[in-house]
C-alpha cells in the first residue's frame, strides 16, 4: 500500500473541509469587493457648505441683526407699538371711557332694542327715550343681571316679554358700562353707572335665579 494510502481518513477530511472553507471565503471577499465598487467611500464628519450657502446664510444673520436693532426699540419693556419712534411724543396716560366700552358691550343688545334704541314694536321695549332708562340706576343694574319677565309698560305702551339675565356672560364694569351708555344716548340724558354699585347690586342679587317683574321691582 502507498503512502498516499496510508494516511488517516480523518486527515484527509479535515483537508476537504479546508479547501470548502477557503472556496467559501473568496466567494465572500468577490462579492464585498462587488458591493465596495459600488459604494462611496466612508469618510467622517460634514461636507464642507457650498459658498454661496455660506455667503447667503451671513446675508440673513446680517438682515436679522439689522432689523432687531432698528425696531426693538433699545429692549425696552414699555414699548409695545411696532410703529414706534424715539422722538415722538410719549402718550398719554390711558383714560378709561364708559361709554365708548359700553357702547362695544351693547352689541348683545342690538338684536333686541336695535342699533337706535327704538326697539321692536309688540315684542321689544324701546330704550331710546324710555322712562324706564331714567329709573334708579340699582333698577337696571337688576333687570340686566337677573333678567325681567312680564307685562311692562313703557312710555305708555304695554309689553309682555322676556329679557334674558346677562349677569353670567357680563361683568361688573361691563355692566356698568352699557347702562352708562344707554343713558347718555339717543336722546337720553341721565348719569353714568358706577361699577362699584353694579357690584353691590349683584352681592345681593346675583344668586337669584329668576327673573324681576315690574311689581316685584316697583315694590322694592
Amino acid at each position: 500500500m502507498s503512502e498516499d494510502n496510508k494516511k488517516d481518513p480523518n486527515s484527509l477530511g479535515e483537508n476537504f473541509k479546508f479547501e470548502q472553507a477557503s472556496s467559501t471565503d473568496d466567494s465572500l471577499q468577490e462579492l464585498h469587493d462587488q458591493l465596495q465598487r459600488e459604494k462611496e467611500e466612508p469618510s467622517e464628519g460634514f461636507a464642507p457648505l457650498p459658498l454661496f450657502m455660506v455667503t447667503i446664510i451671513a446675508a440673513l444673520c446680517f438682515w436679522a441683526g439689522v432689523e432687531i436693532t432698528t425696531k426693538s426699540a433699545k429692549f425696552r419693556w414699555d414699548v409695545y407699538d411696532p410703529n414706534y419712534v424715539e422722538s415722538a411724543e410719549p402718550a398719554g396716560p390711558v383714560v378709561y371711557d364708559p361709554i365708548a366700552h359700553g357702547r362695544r358691550v351693547y352689541n348683545t343688545c342690538v338684536a333686541c332694542h336695535q342699533a337706535e334704541g327704538q326697539g321692536v314694536p309688540g315684542a321689544f321695549p324701546p330704550l331710546a327715550g324710555s322712562d324706564w332708562v331714567g329709573m334708579d340706576p340699582v333698577v337696571l343694574s337688576k333687570i340686566v343681571i337677573n333678567g325681567l319677565a312680564g307685562p311692562i309698560e313703557v312710555n305708555g305702551v304695554p309689553y309682555n316679554g322676556i329679557m334674558a339675565a346677562l349677569g353670567p356672560t357680563l361683568d361688573d364694569e361691563e355692566v356698568a358700562a352699557v347702562l352708562s351708555y344707554i343713558r347718555q344716548s339717543w336722546g337720553n340724558d341721565y348719569g353714568i353707572v358706577e361699577e362699584s354699585l353694579v357690584a353691590s347690586v349683584r352681592a345681593d342679587f346675583g344668586g337669584r335665579a329668576e327673573p324681576w317683574t315690574a311689581e316685584e321691582l316697583f315694590a322694592q
